[in-house]
């Protein structure tokens, strides 16, 4: 089969696969807390006058998220602008469920993209990165899977926090990991010398995990190029301190110090959040919570079983039939179950929520969910392109069964919105209040029953958006 015919096969199959999970994002419910990041609610404007976090430092003031200000004002201006603009084609109601699932699709894209220019190396869309993204895409969950293995939320407020701030995370190690596997490369291009540190302050300040993550990374890098100039170095005493520092190379003080700084300083003004103030445990509560949350996640979860099934069986390949890329792998898999380990120990520094009972859940779980794909996908780069395919005859219906396992099992369920949307519609097309729609299921709120601030937030943005009569 030729290159072009294959090509179009993963085109065609991304294709599938892609438009699968935007019918499942147009048919998921709103959820209960995005009214108040449009309106925007009274505490939201609070973040959004302070990008920042000034406030914490000059007012030694206490306020929702003052560290996730990117987050929040990407929310604001995309739901105060893209259901607007889709009405010149679609009625209100409907710009809404489009917004929303066009979201969750490009953040899906993104992701998929970063990736397999990570896992490929690739610095443009080429054969490689096609058959990578192809890969992993079916890994995407959106519904049976998606509270175990989930990466784009449900919620489209959540998605701003976790899976949209990842992008961020991803582009800026980017081009590192490029420099990194290939240290002769040591030219920083001129677009990175100019918007990689206003990057890292946007990074830093987008997302409760980017900080935690950014720090453990380079901390970890610089460990390892420093025990690596250790073990190199003639000197000794205080000359072979300065000539291990002189060794490092420029690269990792250019990308490493500023989101590092910039995230030190979010962590600081984030131990001002107002949010969960109220529900702080002792540690070592948290920890013994935690332990049975790792448990239900990572050992009883069949998503991530499938993942470890795989992983199994690809460095099994690469141990018998090309030992020196195995070699390599099993490097990558040490840093990264290292980096994993150091990331859930520090976990619960982070403070308890209610709606983590667990402290570990799907969405604080994403960066050990993107580190297993990305170990998926680059074992699986490697077995498929440098073992010979007759080698590979039991291999690959295993990983067709595999990929098609994930894509099978994400049921889709096009009538779970259905009530919400037909509250929606009557709201719009009686020119009722919010209010004035009670039905049996909840309607942009976390409860059939809702409350009045939630009431009062709903009808703001149902005017913006509207969907109902603007009140004079």
């Amino acid at each position: 089969m030729s290159k072009k015919i294959v090509t179009s096969l993963l085109i065609v199959f991304l294709l599938i696969d892609l438009g699968y999970s935007f019918l499942q994002y147009y048919n998921t419910p709103l959820d209960g807390d995005m009214a108040s990041g449009i309106v925007p609610a009274e505490d939201v404007k609070q973040i959004l006058k302070s990008p920042l976090g000034l406030d914490v430092l000059f007012n030694d003031q206490l306020y929702p998220n003052p560290n996730r200000y990117f987050s929040h004002v990407s929310m604001y201006g995309y739901f105060s602008y893209v259901p607007l603009f889709l009405q010149n084609f679609t009625d209100p109601v409907t710009s809404i469920y489009l917004s929303c699932a066009l979201l969750k699709l490009l953040i899906q894209i993104g992701l998929i993209v970063l990736l397999s220019f990570f896992i490929t190396g690739k610095k443009k869309i080429t054969f490689d990165v096609l058959m990578v993204a192809a890969l992993i895409s079916p890994i995407f969950q959106a519904n049976y899977h998606e509270m175990d293995i989930g990466i784009i939320d449900k919620s489209s407020s959540y998605v701003f926090f976790y899976g949209y701030t990842f992008l961020f995370i991803l582009l800026y190690f980017l081009p590192f990991y490029r420099q990194f596997i290939n240290p002769t490369s040591s030219k920083i291009p001129i677009v990175v010398k100019i918007c990689w540190i206003p990057l890292a302050l946007v990074t830093s300040l987008s997302g409760p995990l980017n900080t935690g993550v950014a720090l453990i990374v380079s901390f970890l890098l610089f460990s390892w190029i420093f025990m690596k100039g250790l073990r190199s170095s003639e000197f000794s005493g205080f000359k072979l301190i300065k000539d291990v520092f002189v060794k490092i190379p420029s690269f990792y003080w250019f990308y490493l110090i500023p989101i590092s700084v910039f995230s030190l300083y979010s962590l600081y003004i984030g131990s001002y959040n107002s949010i969960g103030s109220n529900e702080a445990l002792p540690l070592g509560v948290m920890y013994q919570k935690m332990v049975g949350g790792c448990n239900h996640y990572f050992i009883q979860n069949i998503g991530y079983r499938w993942v470890y099934f795989s992983l199994v069986i690809n460095y099994s390949i690469l141990y018998f039939f090309d030992f020196e890329s195995f070699k390599k792998v099993i490097q990558t898999l040490f840093w990264i179950v290292l980096f994993s380990i150091v990331y859930l120990l520090l976990l619960p520094l982070g403070g308890y929520r209610l709606w983590r009972p667990e402290v570990i859940r799907y969405d604080t779980a994403i960066p050990v969910t993107l580190a297993m794909i990305f170990l998926f996908g680059s074992t699986t780069h490697l077995i498929l392109s440098k073992i010979q395919i007759k080698k590979l005859s039991l291999y690959l219906p295993l990983l067709v069964f595999i990929l098609i396992g994930y894509q099978v099992s994400d049921i889709l369920d096009l009538e779970k919105d259905n009530c919400e949307r037909d509250a929606l519609t009557k709201i719009y097309q009686q020119k009722l209040s919010y209010s004035d729609a009670k039905c049996e299921c909840a309607v942009m709120s976390w409860s059939v029953e809702g409350n009045a601030t939630g009431d009062k937030v709903n009808q703001q943005v149902l005017e913006k958006w509207n969907v109902v009569e603007r009140k004079e």
